[in-house]
């Protein structure tokens, strides 16, 4: 049996699958994922806060 050739397109399917694969079983463990959103909202509305300091809205 022969076997394909690594070619770009193989790494980008092994990429998209591995981030698929992490992607489910993120959402397979809940409290997980909603940590990871608590934190990324926290994180964006820290950020936000800070340009409108800044900016001086």
């Amino acid at each position: 049996m022969a076997t394909k050739p690594d070619t770009v397109y193989r790494a980008f399917d092994r990429k998209a699958s591995a981030i698929v694969e992490f992607t489910l079983r993120q959402y397979r463990t809940k409290t997980s994922t909603w940590v990871v959103l608590g934190v990324g909202f926290t994180a964006l509305a820290l950020i936000f806060l800070i340009y409108l300091d800044v900016m001086g809205v």
